[in-house]
């Protein structure tokens, strides 16, 4: 009986602790603007959100930081050059998720000083830059960085996407970023299985990248852009139509199955 009794005792006092810790949510809520991040941990919206003032709309300034936006909207709406969500220093491992960004005068997401971001499943559209200024964009990220099934359209003045060396962009669609490419990446990245149409340029890149099974569509410029001077790239399975030209690829690179496609679709 003294044996049953001390189970019992101990159980209770085992799952006392469980049941609190699971009835928490260890994340911490974001219902206003603007916002500054300043330690490590998960982060939420709560709402849509839209910025009254100036600055930043989300600030991140720690490492080791996730923000979902929960499936909620932040909306530009400040006066001056301000960016949706700003990572201003060389922070690291952060993850943003699952929104949208729109309507901000100074990019979208500018996480180009940070390492080893991932930024998922967001859509940005309408993020201007204050001129044509090719150093911002709908979305930027540092290197190391991972782009995965975001949707950026719309961002004049800038490129689409931007990401620093050894990064990955993948499962993207750029569209009607009118002034700079759809999507930009620096040095050894991995560039595969997007869409840029109808922007400056569709894909332009450093050295030492793989452009592989992208669809590049009627962008003003060259379809997939090899400027002088960027060597060891791979080109490969890539289709392009509409552009002017659909392929300009300096010396000094490689390249696999070309395919041009014509008005009607087919390979020529």
């Amino acid at each position: 009986m003294k044996t049953l009794l001390l189970r019992v005792i101990v159980s209770g006092l085992c799952l006392g602790p469980i049941i609190s810790v699971l009835g928490q949510d260890p994340r911490t809520p974001i219902s206003s603007l603007p916002y500054k991040i300043t330690a490590p941990g998960s982060y939420y919206l709560t709402a849509n959100l839209t910025a009254t003032g100036s600055g930043a709309g989300i600030t991140i300034s720690a490492d080791n930081v996730t923000l979902d936006l929960n499936g909620f909207v932040l909306i530009g709406g400040g006066s001056g050059s301000v960016t949706g969500i700003n990572v201003p220093a060389a922070q690291k491992n952060i993850l943003i998720r699952n929104g949208t960004v729109r309507g901000w005068t100074n990019g979208g997401i500018n996480a180009s000083n940070a390492t080893n971001s991932v930024i998922q499943g967001i859509r940005l559209s309408n993020n201007s830059a204050p001129s044509t200024f090719f150093n911002i964009a709908g979305l930027s990220v540092g290197s190391g960085s991972t782009v995965k099934d975001c949707f950026v359209a719309k961002n004049p003045n800038s490129h689409g996407i931007s990401a620093g060396s050894a990064s990955i962009v993948s499962g993207c669609v750029a569209r009607a970023n009118s002034d700079g490419a759809g999507i930009r990446v620096m040095d050894s990245c991995s560039v595969v299985g997007n869409v840029s149409d109808s922007n400056g340029t569709g894909i332009t890149m450093g050295s030492g990248n793989r452009i592989d099974s992208n669809s590049c569509t009627f962008n003003l410029n060259a379809g997939v852009l090899i400027p002088s001077g960027a060597t060891n790239n791979l080109v490969i399975r890539n289709s392009a139509r509409g552009n002017n030209p659909n392929y300009n690829l300096a010396a000094g690179n490689r390249y696999g199955t070309i395919l041009n496609l014509t008005g009607a679709g087919t390979g020529a």
